[in-house]
């Protein structure tokens, strides 16, 4: 499992490989649900921010890091064609500062600093709702979590 996780993440990556909406939402998926796992385990949270370039995660050390102690979860760039968009289960704060943690699986925008959206995987808790469209020319498709931490990929229009 560790093998195909590691293999899901590399090989869309590769110079010159197209990337499609599903391909870029599963390694989304498969990302999302890394992080939630390594906060829980550690106990600490983990954040991802995207802008229009790309994406990249975020530890909690008194403040937001962009150096995660994991390899798996570095500053990725967004393949060509490929664009995100997110809604939260529950609402978009205004303005939030981010100073001590965000509140539990909070959706907030820091404009000082972070000016996007950003998603927290708790270190305990639970985690609100969200879903991120993952858009291309050949379709779109959805990685979404529950309050239980589940992530999914479901294709935009399925039931």
């Amino acid at each position: 499992m560790i093998i195909g996780l590691s293999a899901s993440l590399v090989l869309p990556g590769l110079a010159g490989a197209r990337v499609s909406a599903k391909d870029e939402a599963a390694r989304l998926a498969a990302l999302f649900d890394h992080a939630q796992t390594l906060a829980s385990v550690r106990g600490i949270p983990l954040a991802w921010q995207a802008d229009s370039g790309g994406y990249g995660f975020y530890d909690w050390r008194g403040s937001w890091s962009t150096h995660v102690n994991d390899s798996v979860l570095r500053q990725r760039t967004l393949p060509p064609g490929i664009t995100l968009g997110f809604a939260s289960g529950l609402s978009v704060a205004a303005a939030t500062s981010i100073v001590p943690p965000l509140a539990q699986g909070s959706l907030a925008t820091n404009s000082a600093s972070i000016g996007q959206p950003m998603l927290v995987f708790p270190g305990q808790g639970f985690m609100r709702p969200f879903r991120l469209t993952v858009t291309s020319t050949e379709g779109t498709w959805n990685v979404m979590g529950d309050v239980a931490g589940r992530i999914s990929l479901v294709a935009a229009g399925a039931p």
